[in-house]
């Protein structure tokens, strides 16, 4: 199957990764045995900080659960998209509506404490959540553009910074918002193409962009991806341009905020977080055109995981390397 999005949960022992189906990887076995296995696709995925609760940014369609041995243990037919939770420790789903008026929910994730959910959707609206009741927090954060790519949280949980962008993907911008309201706190940051990504730094002082793709200023040869720094304060970039010659698909940094890790369909790479200057070589992937999809660091910031397969529709994996010297750590976990 096909990996898109991987992260670790809250120990560094297991590996969640979705894409045609959603599995979580022991680590610590020495074939990476999975653990769960779902039939739903889900655009995004996350552990709660506490490691109990799954949360999966879905679109619409119909849902299977299996056991490792593949029997189906469930069965669900959602009629749209929405952001659900899975319970780690009883299994199956939380009964929370969740939903973005019947649009694409394109990515979800707790807030710092693991007390809201944070969806972004392509009805072009942010929406917070209270994790325990399902009860919406503010009203929806409404934007000029159609869609909400990604949305996070501040350290502290006061702000949330979103990305939104037209349907093309090709113009867009990111800005800060109250969480507890949802009034715009800050004037947008807009670089030259469309905004895919944004997230805080982890002491809350720069917001971290990223845009997938576009033509270099010179108007000759390849597009690039980039990810960029901004102050969260005055809106003033504050790092050099970190670019990838191919569509970059997801920027974040390391929970010690040390680190910078972008993904691309060329590969991952790793940067000084203050410098904007590479740590590793470009990590690619071991199958010819099979692009990185995603990836994530370990909590303690020394590991990162990355996931392929996206690309070419063909058998995707997933793969633990060092993040300092990009030297693998594990065999391919196949997906």
């Amino acid at each position: 199957g096909v990996a898109e999005c991987v992260s670790f949960d809250p120990t560094s022992r297991y590996i969640l990764t979705t894409g045609d189906a959603l599995r979580v990887w022991d680590t610590a076995a020495p074939d990476g045995s999975r653990l769960l296995q779902s039939g739903r696709k889900a655009n995004h995925a996350q552990f709660s900080p506490d490691g109990k609760l799954l949360l999966l940014a879905n679109t619409s369609q119909s849902d299977y659960q299996h056991s490792p041995d593949g029997e189906v243990l469930q069965r669900e037919n959602p009629e749209r998209g929405a952001a659900r939770l899975w319970n780690c420790e009883r299994g199956g789903f939380v009964e929370m509506d969740l939903s973005h008026d019947g649009k694409d929910v394109n990515f979800a994730c707790f807030s710092p404490r693991g007390d809201l959910i944070l969806a972004a959707g392509s009805d072009g609206t942010a929406r917070v959540w209270s994790a325990a009741t399902g009860e919406p927090v503010s009203k929806p954060v409404k934007h000029d553009w159609p869609v909400v790519a990604c949305a996070s949280f501040s350290p502290n949980g006061r702000h949330i910074v979103t990305a939104s962008h037209d349907r093309e993907g090709q113009h867009g911008e990111a800005r800060i918002w109250n969480a507890s309201d949802g009034t715009p706190v800050s004037n947008p940051l807009r670089p030259r193409s469309a905004v895919h990504g944004a997230e805080f730094s982890p002491d809350g002082s720069r917001i971290l962009t990223w845009s997938g793709f576009h033509i270099a200023e010179s108007g000759i040869g390849a597009g690039v991806g980039e990810a960029r720094v901004w102050d969260a304060a005055t809106g003033t970039e504050v790092v050099q341009q970190m670019t990838h010659r191919a569509a970059l698909r997801q920027a974040f940094y390391s929970p010690d905020g040390r680190l910078i890790a972008t993904v691309a369909t060329d590969g991952a790479r790793i940067w000084n977080a203050e410098t904007g200057e590479p740590l590793t070589p470009l990590l690619e992937s071991e199958r010819y055109g099979a692009g990185l999809t995603d990836a994530a660091f370990s909590p303690d910031s020394r590991r990162l995981v990355a996931a392929t397969g996206f690309m070419i529709g063909a058998a995707g994996h997933a793969r633990v390397w060092d993040a300092y010297s990009g030297k693998p750590l594990t065999p391919p976990m196949r997906h």
